[in-house]
């Protein structure tokens, strides 16, 4: 294969890996939210692990996007 198809390959795998990281993180939020028995700190820390993973899923959603075209475009 030609080295841009290797490169995205790479990167696919890459951001499949942090995105399963990232999903990992809203489950473990939404585990610290139940988890919490009405502790407003501990409820607040689940909120913001489950904010910060979405967020970090739309960003890995995008940069797969951006990738796939930039890659399909360069190779064709």
């Amino acid at each position: 294969d030609s080295v841009p198809k290797i490169i995205a390959s790479v990167l696919k795998a890459g951001i499949g890996v942090v995105g399963a990281l990232s999903l990992l993180i809203f489950v473990y939020g939404g585990f610290l939210w139940l988890t919490s028995g009405g502790e407003a700190a501990k409820i607040q820390a689940g909120k913001d692990a489950m904010k910060w993973a979405a967020i970090g899923l739309v960003v890995i959603f995008t940069s797969y996007a951006l990738v796939s075209f930039v890659f399909k475009a360069i190779t064709g």
